[in-house]
């Protein structure tokens, strides 16, 4: 029963019956109220129980949501140090390759010495072409072409620098030898210049790449 179908009720008791009116309304009233309040304990427990059953749903849903999040951030993170470790690992394994290759040009006339450094010149140089080969899956896609043009800069010095060491022991007289080390030496400085340029590129790869890395500390 609604509130006007009450009230026309009311009206039409309040014609008939005149004075017992009063009475009537007070006890609809009264019976009224009680029907009401039912009702509304009623309306409330069910909208109490929805309620809750929506909270242990959303409960589930954010427990699950965390957990995902958790669980991403973390393999992040690991991706991020993995990925960073590696820049760093053969970035210094061509600074020390380089090294060394500065070492075979101070000492191009001495060759003991020369000997010592094209020993280590080699053998460095085999374990960066190595190491990035085997960190090809952890490096951005620019720094693997660059890493892989350095190297090939670098491979492009051997066979002068092996030649080099046999040439010394030939070379009597010390005319011929100032002359042919005068020819070296630029040979060498060519490769070195091709190096440099290729040594540059990459170290503004890696610092572009660091740059734009960031960890992220939440999905959602």
């Amino acid at each position: 029963m609604s509130i006007k179908d009450f009230e026309e009720i009311v009206k039409i008791l309040t014609t008939v019956l005149g004075g017992y009116t009063v009475v009537l309304v007070a006890l609809f009233s009264f019976l009224g109220v009680i029907i009401i309040n039912r009702i509304k304990e009623k309306d409330a427990a069910i909208y109490k129980e929805n309620i809750l059953q929506l909270e242990k749903i959303l409960t589930a849903k954010i427990n699950a949501l965390n957990s995902k999040n958790e669980t991403t951030v973390f393999v992040h993170k690991k991706q991020y140090e993995k990925e960073f470790d590696e820049y760093q690992d053969v970035w210094q394994k061509y600074v020390d390759l380089y090294l060394d290759f500065q070492q075979l040009e101070s000492n191009a006339d001495s060759f003991e010495n020369y000997e010592k450094f094209l020993e280590s010149y080699i053998l460095k140089y085999n374990e960066v072409k190595k190491f990035v080969l085997n960190s090809r899956p952890f490096l951005y896609f620019k720094i693997q072409n660059d890493a892989k043009e350095l190297i090939l800069s670098y491979q492009d010095s051997i066979e002068l620098l092996f030649g080099h060491e046999q040439n010394l022991t030939e070379l009597k007289s010390s005319e011929e030898r100032l002359s042919y080390l005068a020819e070296f030496r630029a040979k060498l400085e060519g490769k070195r210049t091709a190096i440099d340029e290729k040594m540059k590129f990459l170290s503004d790869s890696i610092r572009n790449r660091w740059q734009s890395m960031s960890i992220i500390e939440s999905v959602i």
